[in-house]
């Protein structure tokens, strides 16, 4: 894993989600132009990254899906549910490299395998859209975006001019063939290069080359869009042309000569009439002339004519000692083929002396003299500046100059000079930073927070054990500044560890929708609070909880169609995740409008199994009954899917939820649908706790559980059944002493007035009361989980080391009680 391939794969998976959730976005909806653009380039850039490395499968098949959206822009193909599929499964098949190269460094020898299958039914949605191109009277393609093969076919006997004994043969075998090849405009962004295809065509005899459109003035030329119209001859079957252009199918028409038009290639005077008699060539293949033989247009010539004078101004330009070979070998390659355009032999065997003698003097000196030489050339080839179809004559401007002032337009194409207005305050800086190290920065700001814990206490010991004053006052005072400054490092730095919760909501949509396909059913997925931010580990650790909500409010929730119609209901349900934060808590609520829980079914079903007896199934209410779902292995579904139904999602979700430090309620009202809300901090880097006595030695636990602290007479303590009650704000609160919760220990001691330390705290929707021998201070801590021998040890949190050094032991009230 080199750190090229690291920055490969984390920049794929973030274009994986964006690709994934405009696809879901554009499914049968309305073209956007916009949005299928965006997703084309997205798919582009992935194809583009992939390519730097020997992933031949991934290149392969994001290069059909390039081809495949591709014809979604264009109108020829519809995004609708199969085609989301196919693209959906393009982005599992991804995801699926990208696992394997991340965990393995190598790919499967099973990959090619499964890249040939999905390239072949992605193939299979091209040539549907190919067939669907518009088609003549006679049944013949006519092209790309409603080209038609040209009406003339005078055409055909110039070109067969070029090797007119191999056109008269096939004309005899009626196995001449014409081409119609309109690339797509953005082909070069793919990697096409249409004018190297059509060289490379068997049985080529002859091309001709034509814009789609007049070319305009040099400076408004884009060298980045195809403007061109391909038509040629060959002698190759159909069969061998199809499979030549297999990978632009969509993009050619291919079709026989006509009849009249072979009767008057058989026509030719006999000395230059081939023999009819002779069989056919079996290979297809033509002999073709050191030149093409091709007949050149007035807009070839001003290409070759650019083309030519620009080697010449690259000649003139400086360049680095460690690239003058490699400029010299491009411009003798440019140079080369332009000789043979122009079936110029005699002067490819001086271009190649030339090239040895500017090799040996390391100056281009020896090049430019010989196209001095060969200037003749260039003569009566100006470049056009109208879109008049007749050449007209531009006396103002040398061919130099023109091929100098495109390459300055195209440098500020590349290199756009900024706005003499644009302020760099404006500017969005981003730095990168790997994951470790804002973990690390987080470890020691926490360390901090935790050490300046100890200033009051050395403030307190100056004081009482010493009698300096002063000292502990001074020791406050820069106490002060040191909290300060660690509150705001802290603050800062948990900023930079806050994701919005969108980032994992982007996963949902996909979700929702392979479920419901799964399930037969129709739902409507509404997400809200996308900006809501959080800790990426409260992010991270929320992922599978949420899943689990989803994927029971589509199987358990939300009706068929059918039957929710019944109900009056509409056949689409809805489901909604909303994000929000109140204080220094995020909330998430999971809703769905499906049939809701019944709370006696609920109630039969604990009881059937087990969880609850038959007294406490009686004493419920239709609330409590509720809350049974988040019982280990309770489950309301009478048959297993692939959805759920194994009763080990609910109690998953609490679990989690609790394990975070948060806490999870349920709310359903028959027929009309469940909330789910779960509440947790924001954090879980720091953790502020109240410290209390028990026994004579400190506990801790956490601030959010804690509603208030009071002194309570001892008159106003009951027993009830052996259990201490007390009545507080008009409801009975009940009263655990350390001796119950932690079986050891002493009951807590009234003070000199007779009243009672109550520590009042919420334990899920109940409020109790601990009597504790005395409170403390509030403090932040960084919670260390039990380790060792300690690790199973049941109702404590973890521990907290102090600022006297003493160990903290933070109480886990739920597990307790």
């Amino acid at each position: 894993m080199n750190p090229l391939l690291q920055q490969f794969i984390l920049e794929s998976r973030e274009s994986l989600q964006q690709i994934v959730y405009r696809i879901l976005d554009l499914e049968g909806s309305k073209q956007d132009t916009g949005a299928i653009n965006d997703l084309f380039r997205l798919v582009h850039t992935l194809k583009g990254n992939s390519g730097l490395f020997e992933f031949a499968a991934l290149t392969r098949v994001l290069h059909v899906a390039e081809d495949l959206l591709d014809r979604i822009r264009e109108g020829r193909l519809e995004l609708d549910r199969e085609v989301a599929d196919e693209l959906l499964s393009i982005t599992d098949f991804v995801t699926k490299i990208l696992d394997q190269i991340e965990q393995e460094g190598k790919l499967p020898e099973s990959i090619e395998a499964e890249g040939n299958e999905l390239e072949s039914r992605l193939r299979n949605l091209l040539q549907e859209a190919f067939q669907a191109l518009p088609k003549d009277e006679d049944g013949e393609l006519q092209g790309i975006a409603g080209v038609k093969p040209p009406a003339d076919w005078d055409w055909i006997n110039q070109l067969a001019g070029a090797d007119r004994e191999s056109a008269q043969a096939a004309a005899c075998s009626g196995q001449l063939m014409a081409l119609h090849y309109v690339p797509d405009p953005e082909c070069y962004f793919k990697g096409d290069d249409p004018l190297l295809t059509m060289r490379n065509v068997p049985g080529l005899i002859g091309m001709r080359i034509s814009p789609i459109e007049p070319w305009p003035e040099p400076e408004a030329f884009d060298v980045y869009r195809s403007n061109l119209v391909f038509d040629a001859l060959s002698t190759a079957t159909k069969g061998d042309l199809q499979e030549h252009f297999r990978y632009v199918s969509e993009q050619v028409a291919i079709y026989p000569v006509p009849e009249e038009t072979l009767i008057n290639l058989q026509k030719q005077p006999a000395e230059k009439r081939a023999n009819c008699d002779q069989a056919p060539r079996s290979d297809g293949e033509s002999q073709r002339k050191e030149s093409s033989g091709q007949v050149l247009s007035g807009e070839q010539d001003i290409i070759w004519k650019s083309v030519w004078e620009t080697q010449r101004f690259l000649m003139t330009m400086p360049v680095p000692s460690d690239q003058w070979s490699g400029r010299l070998t491009s411009i003798a390659a440019v140079l080369s083929g332009l000789l043979r355009y122009k079936a110029e032999t005699p002067g490819l065997s001086q271009l190649e002396s030339a090239v040895e003698r500017a090799r040996q003097t390391r100056t281009f000196a020896p090049i430019v003299e010989l196209m001095d030489q060969l200037s003749s050339l260039v003569k009566g080839s100006e470049l056009r500046v109208s879109e008049n179809a007749s050449a007209q004559e531009s006396s103002t401007r040398s061919p130099g100059f023109e091929a100098q002032n495109q390459l300055s337009s195209l440098s500020d194409q590349i290199h756009p000079k900024p706005p003499a207005d644009r302020s760099p305050a404006k500017d969005l800086r981003v730095l990168k930073v790997s994951q470790e190290k804002v973990d690390k920065l987080m470890e020691l700001i926490g360390e901090l927070v935790v050490a300046k814990n100890a200033l009051p206490y050395l403030a307190a010991r100056a004081e009482n054990d010493f009698g300096i004053t002063e000292l502990g006052r001074e020791i406050k005072a820069h106490y002060g500044v040191v909290h300060r400054i660690a509150e705001d490092m802290h603050d800062a730095i948990m900023q930079v560890r806050m994701l919005p919760v969108g980032v994992m909501f982007q996963r949902f949509p996909r979700l929702v929708r392979d479920l419901a396909r799964q399930s037969k059913k129709e739902v409507r997925l509404i997400m809200e609070g996308e900006d809501t931010e959080a800790d990426k580990n409260v992010i991270e650790a929320l992922a599978d909880p949420l899943v689990h909500l989803i994927r029971n409010s589509l199987d358990h929730g939300i009706e068929l169609p059918e039957d929710r119609e019944a109900m009056g209901k509409s056949r689409e349900g809805t489901l909604a995740v909303r994000a929000r934060q109140e204080g220094d808590r995020v909330l998430i609520e999971v809703e769905d409008d499906g049939k809701g829980i019944d709370p006696i079914q609920v109630k039969l079903k604990a009881f059937e199994k087990g969880l609850i007896d038959e007294d406490r199934m009686e004493g419920l209410t239709d609330q409590q009954a509720l809350q049974l779902v988040f019982l280990p292995g309770f489950s309301t579904s009478e048959e297993i899917s692939q959805v759920s139904g194994r009763g080990v999602g609910m109690d998953v979700v609490r679990t989690a939820v609790e394990g975070l430090g948060g806490a999870v309620g349920l709310e359903s009202r028959k027929g009309e649908g469940t909330r789910v809300v779960m509440g947790l901090p924001l954090s879980m880097a720091v953790s502020h706790v109240m410290v209390m006595e028990f026994s004579g030695q400190r506990y801790g636990i956490p601030i959010e559980q804690v509603v208030e602290t009071v002194r309570l007479p001892a008159r106003e303590i009951h027993t009830l059944k052996d259990k201490k009650a007390a009545v507080l704000r008009g409801r009975i609160v009940p009263l655990y002493g350390a001796e119950e919760l932690l079986n050891f220990g002493e009951p807590a001691k009234a003070n000199a007035e007779g009243e009672h330390a109550v520590l009042l705290v919420r334990v899920g929707s109940e409020t109790l009361g601990l009597m504790v021998d005395k409170f403390s201070e509030t403090t932040d801590v960084i919670l260390k989980p039990l380790e060792g021998p300690l690790a199973g040890l049941k109702g404590f949190a973890g521990t907290a080391l102090l600022g006297d050094g003493t160990v903290l032991l933070v109480i886990n009230l739920k597990e307790l009680l």
